[in-house]
């Protein structure tokens, strides 16, 4: 989910006012990214270890799906940049500290004698949702976009929502 992020928010950011997007220019979008992981970066850390602390390994995992999921529905009515650049900062250090969590929680579930084999089952399926991700959710969009014209930008924001709340289930 994390690799559809990074490639469905930008193609939403750049679509026309007309399907639904914010019609931002590529220096426009390349500085606001630029700002995004800066904060989130700073996120990552100074406070990503207080906030799993505070929360508990599990916890932090359902809240952290949960924020993103409702930061997914909210992403297709933003209109105002700056409220997007919050949006965006917050959903990006949310999907850090899920990547963070889950891999501390796939270590913490395996013995030290075959962690070395898990993690490289887990980095193989990252790497097939590195693909399948990007290509996925792009194809997705543009079909919505072309199918339904402005109401097809909240599916694919919609359907993200549905998977991170998938995963709010199965933290329970």
């Amino acid at each position: 989910l994390n690799f559809a992020f990074f490639e469905v928010v930008p193609l939403w950011a750049i679509s026309s006012k007309s399907l639904g997007g914010l019609a931002l220019g590529q220096d426009i979008l390349g500085t606001f990214f630029s700002v995004s992981a800066l904060f989130s970066g700073l996120y990552m850390v100074f406070y990503v270890q207080k906030v799993v602390h505070f929360f508990g390994l599990r916890t932090c995992c359902w809240v952290c799906n949960l924020g993103s999921a409702i930061l997914f529905v909210a992403i297709p009515f933003i209109t105002n940049v700056y409220l997007f650049a919050i949006v965006h900062a917050t959903l990006s250090s949310l999907m850090g500290t899920m990547v963070a969590t889950y891999m501390a929680m796939i270590n913490n579930a395996v013995d030290s004698a075959t962690r070395g084999r898990v993690n490289g089952v887990c980095a193989t399926f990252e790497a097939i949702g590195k693909g399948l991700g990007p290509l996925s959710t792009s194809m997705a969009f543009a079909w919505c976009l072309e199918m339904w014209g402005f109401a097809g930008h909240y599916v694919v924001f919609f359907a993200l929502a549905f998977m991170h709340l998938c995963l709010v289930l199965a933290a329970i």
